[in-house]
């Protein structure tokens, strides 16, 4: 029999596995190519690091968002939802990280991209979608 516990942290790599799937695999290297000249991507860092900051921080409070999100999850795996405040804080916190591993991992695909965006190879291939985008405009 397994605790709850580790349930709760393979449902947790499943989440993140899915989470970066999911985002990994949309199509979306026009909106990084013309996104990247106007936005950057540090929204995206100074999200990663305000979720850094709230897991450094001992908080015996979960605010309501996250308890919706810990329900969410719950039910989405099949665990049990009745917890004690300690596996609230348990469930709150690995949810956390696991959004900065993901975070992480699609920074690290949008990085990947913007460069590939910008690159003359990248121009070459997609010229005509270019100038269509552009004309359409």
């Amino acid at each position: 029999m397994t605790s709850w516990y580790h349930a709760v942290d393979v449902s947790i790599e499943i989440y993140i596995k899915q989470a970066i799937d999911n985002e990994l695999h949309k199509d979306i290297e026009d909106i990084i190519f013309f996104s990247s000249y106007t936005i950057g991507l540090d929204v995206f860092k100074e999200a990663t690091q305000k979720l850094k900051a709230r897991l450094s921080q001992d908080e015996d409070e979960i605010d309501i968002a996250a308890q919706e999100e810990a329900r969410k999850f719950l039910r989405q795996y099949h665990l049990r939802q009745a917890l004690s405040q300690k596996k609230q804080r348990y469930i709150a916190r690995e949810l956390i990280k696991a959004h900065i591993r993901i975070n992480e991992a699609v920074l690290e695909h949008f990085y990947s991209l913007q460069k590939k965006a910008h690159s003359f190879e990248y121009f070459q291939e997609r010229k005509e979608n270019i100038y269509k985008l552009l004309e359409d405009e």
